[in-house]
């Protein structure tokens, strides 16, 4: 996911409008853009945000489903998320950036974890849910905006924690891993 990212981001400006969510041309029928719009940033800054948080939700998470379950939960989600502000936020003209697929896959990870019995799921559920409820009611830092290069779509992080959220109370968990006998 990071590698598409970072290469779709090197394609520049052409390759981030014909992938960009744009919601006149999804109306139009580009519904791929559904999709890859979760690929292209809108300036480097915004993509090594995205980046490290990546690599952050990966070290939290990434051996709490298998790979296929991680695929079918970020599928879910991207498509999820940006169907959700389709249908619920009209406003929103433009978007793009990994931040609401990530959403997404750090309330999978962290529900798979809590259905394996591992406490520290409750931990990031909690930090994720404190996060978006505090992006509804005081919306995000005009600062942070500036840094990524436009506005910040906090309606996509909560539709897609929610999204992830189902996913991973659905999809197969991972086995425990054991130590095995000598």
């Amino acid at each position: 996911m990071a590698a598409a990212a970072a290469l779709a981001s090197a394609g520049g400006p052409r390759v981030f409008l014909f992938l960009a969510y744009d919601r006149a041309a999804i109306l139009r029928g580009q519904w791929w853009r559904l999709i890859t719009s979760h690929l292209v940033h809108a300036q480097a800054t915004h993509l090594l945000w995205n980046l490290a948080a990546t690599a952050l939700v990966t070290l939290a998470v990434a051996p709490a489903l298998r790979a296929g379950a991680w695929l079918a939960a970020g599928l879910a989600v991207a498509l999820g998320s940006s169907l959700g502000v389709l249908l619920l936020q009209p406003e929103v003209h433009l978007m793009a950036g990994l931040s609401g697929l990530l959403h997404g896959l750090l309330a999978a990870g962290a529900a798979a974890q809590v259905r394996q019995g591992e406490r520290v799921g409750w931990v990031y559920l909690a930090l994720l849910a404190a996060k978006i409820a505090w992006e509804q009611m005081a919306g995000p830092s005009p600062a942070l905006q500036a840094a990524l290069g436009g506005r910040i779509a906090t309606g996509a992080h909560a539709l897609g924690a929610a999204i992830g959220l189902a996913a991973g109370l659905v999809l197969p968990i991972a086995g425990r891993r054991t130590a095995r006998p000598a």
